[in-house]
């Protein structure tokens, strides 16, 4: 994270608790303990399912000038793979992570118990306590956010809220208690204190961590200034497998009815999730004179393109139970029966629902704005007049989004599923190199102290300033106001499942045959 000068606060922290929407992270080290065949088979077979179908597979060397036998970890055998191909704008990998260099940046390995396609077939089960915190001034820590269907939003708590203690022990900004509060966060229970306000007295919330379902939306209004009507909505994840959505549904079919014409999207802790609900949303968002143009493309390499990648039929193509998805000729299909040119890759719109007129949409992010959410963005930029706002805890400086234009479908090999960089996503103007991240149009400070929906917090403020400007003024960072130096440190805790653009097994187009 980056630097910003409040007054008086020596350290920023996010406190993420729950393992819910993970972040674009590689999974703990798989460490082979013993030399076996089936161990060095694996090794092998990581490296060659690589050659045939990572994105930048031309990149890499020989089977014999790698050697993925003479790796310890699968980790470090996929990483080393990731490093090959450079980005000419940056002249660094376009797998490089600059939040943790020595993990790739969109390619993972985990073990198969944790895989994404081994979970509900809905995406949308979590386990904790659904609330992250940040620090956002000397010894004041706010809630972030919280997610709707968990434990802390059935509790009643909201983002903006004053931590005053946890389990008891008073809130301070500073190392000692950072670390007492990673110590906590893993913990079964943990218990809340949150300051008197005009609308309640100090209250104290005791949140037992336990499995739930997520909603993503966590706010939906609409601004009505001079007759012109803005819908607004935060999104946290995409998280439907099969695209569709029942709260976009309804929130969209409100605005419809209300016949918007502006629209913010808050992405701003959205690090992505299924392509499919990806689709959904832009459906709903795209004029309807641009139903069925050119939504996306997946691009493959030559050898996915020419259907040479022939280790994939030794991957079926299941169910989330594990079973065939259908037959072809008596057998079950396989991942090769697969079509991954550019032709048959190229999907249109396909509006039935939604808004039907619009001109223009307001996007806010941050740099964890990663994968589905760039994708909403780019697919929608030939079409609309697409606005960026990035919120960062720096306030002043020039916010990009995480840079995620690859996409995957989780590969088993042995007791893990990998997932290489496999397809890159383009839109109809055949644009998506934006690996290094989007840029936006303007920044400003990502304030906690404030709930979504709050026309006083500078993300939602800053975006209503492009519809009405002389209604929202620009202001300055509270933070650059300051003018007073600190150290920022993160706790995260993560689910070992990557949430980049997920595709499902079931959406691979099958070959004519």
């Amino acid at each position: 994270m980056n630097s910003f000068n409040p007054i008086g606060l020596k350290h920023f922290v996010v406190f993420f608790i729950l393992l819910a929407f993970a972040s674009c992270k590689k999974s703990e080290s798989l460490t082979i303990e013993k030399e076996n065949p089936g161990d060095l088979l694996v090794r092998d077979s990581v490296f060659s399912y690589a050659k045939e179908v990572y994105f930048w597979n031309d990149k890499l060397p020989s089977y014999q000038a790698f050697n993925p036998r003479g790796y310890i970890t699968l980790d470090q055998e996929l990483f080393d793979i990731s490093q090959y191909a450079i980005n000419p704008e940056t002249q660094k990998p376009f797998e490089y992570n600059p939040q943790n260099p020595k993990a790739s940046k969109y390619s993972a390995i985990v073990v198969n118990d944790n895989a994404a396609e081994n979970k509900v077939p809905d995406g949308s089960l979590n386990a904790g306590f659904g609330l992250t915190f940040v620090s956002v001034q000397e010894d004041d820590i706010r809630i972030e956010y919280v997610i709707s269907g968990s434990p802390a939003a059935k509790a009643g708590l909201q983002r903006g809220m004053k931590v005053v203690k946890f389990n008891n022990t008073p809130v301070e900004t500073k190392t000692l208690f950072y670390k007492y509060l990673n110590s906590i966060v893993s913990s079964a229970q943990i218990s809340i204190t949150i300051e008197k306000s005009a609308l309640q007295p100090e209250k104290t919330f005791t949140l037992q961590k336990q499995q739930f379902v997520a909603e993503p939306i966590t706010k939906d209004t609409i601004f009505n200034y001079n007759g012109v009507k803005t819908g607004y909505l935060s999104y946290l994840r995409f998280s439907s497998p099969n695209g569709q959505d029942k709260q976009l549904d309804e929130v969209f079919s409100r605005f419809a009815n209300e016949n918007i014409t502006e629209l913010i999207v808050d992405l701003r802790y959205n690090p992505g999730g299924y392509i499919s609900t990806a689709d959904y949303f832009a459906n709903l968002i795209i004029p309807s004179a641009f139903d069925k143009q050119v939504m996306r493309k997946e691009r493959y390499n030559a050898v996915m393109q020419s259907n040479a990648a022939k280790l994939l039929k030794n991957q079926l193509l299941t169910d989330d139970n594990g079973r065939p998805l259908f037959y072809i000729d008596n057998r079950p299909a396989t991942m090769a029966d697969g079509d991954y040119s550019l032709n048959s890759n190229t999907y249109n719109f396909d509006k039935t629902a939604g808004i039907s007129s619009l001109k223009r949409v307001i996007f806010i992010v941050s740099s964890q704005t990663a994968s589905a959410s760039e994708l909403l963005i780019n697919c929608l930029r030939p079409y609309l007049d697409v606005k960026l706002v990035g919120v960062s805890t720096s306030g002043s400086q020039q916010v990009k989004t995480y840079g995620k234009p690859v996409g995957f479908f989780g590969l088993k090999i042995g007791r893990n599923t990998v997932y290489y960089s496999m397809f890159q996503n383009l839109n109809a103007r055949d644009e998506g190199n934006y690996f290094d991240g989007m840029h936006t149009d303007l920044t400003t400070d990502d304030d906690a102290r404030f709930n979504f929906g709050d026309t006083n917090e500078p993300g939602l403020k800053a975006s209503l300033g492009l519809i009405f400007p002389s209604k929202f003024a620009r202001q300055e960072s509270f933070r650059k106001e300051a003018g007073a130096d600190f150290n920022s440190v993160e706790f995260k805790a993560d689910l070992a499942i990557p949430t980049g653009l997920i595709k499902e097994r079931s959406h691979i187009r099958i070959k004519k045959f």
